[in-house]
């Protein structure tokens, strides 16, 4: 059996609850979390739990990390608010072409929006998906454990420079923003003394 993560969107927080709740009793489910997208790029973790204490430490720590990098700069990123340093860096387009999760969590969540997400033990995805379906859950991604932990560890590699990136297309930002206002000092002043 595979241990894959899942994340399942929810139009209603008590539809995700109930969903989670039922969780539980599901004995291929090592632990699940409800997440909330409270404010842009603010997801708050309502709720966990786990079904096995050797695994515990581990999927809190993905989801915390996962939860952390999409509420920081690489939210912000797969948000497409900084499209334009995709193309600058190539090391930060490779990691947002390959975040399916974490990008997942970024672009399919809206604000008011609760998620599940869920680290299961399966050979047929088709049963959790059913049952998340019923549910009421839609859309739903999945990925196996071990590509969401290598994601995880890359991004957050990364999110420094991303955070660079961002304050340095700020300071760029700023730079002609206060050229700009030289400029039509200037030009007033030449104005003002017939200077043109």
């Amino acid at each position: 059996m595979e241990k894959n993560a899942v994340i399942a969107v929810f139009p209603k927080d008590e539809q995700a609850y109930k969903a989670f709740m039922d969780l539980k009793e599901n004995e291929r489910i090592i632990s699940a979390g409800l997440v909330t997208l409270q404010g842009e790029h603010d997801f708050k973790l309502k709720d966990s739990f786990t079904t096995r204490d050797d695994s515990g430490w581990l999927t809190g720590s993905v989801f915390g990390s996962a939860i952390g990098l999409i509420g920081g700069p690489l939210g912000v990123l797969f948000g497409g608010t900084l499209g334009a340093l995709v193309g600058a860096d190539s090391d930060v387009a490779q990691v947002a072409s390959d975040q399916v999760l974490l990008a997942f969590m970024a672009t399919r969540l809206s604000e008011g929006d609760t998620a599940v997400l869920i680290v299961v033990e399966e050979d047929d995805e088709w049963a959790l998906d059913r049952e998340l379906i019923a549910a009421g859950a839609d859309p739903i991604a999945r990925q196996s454990l071990d590509t969401l932990i290598k994601e995880v560890a890359r991004a957050e590699m990364i999110a420094g420079d991303v955070a660079n990136l961002v304050r340095e297309t700020e300071k760029a930002e700023n730079k002609l923003a206060r050229e700009k206002k030289i400029n039509e000092k200037v030009a007033e002043l030449k104005a003002r003394f017939n200077l043109d």
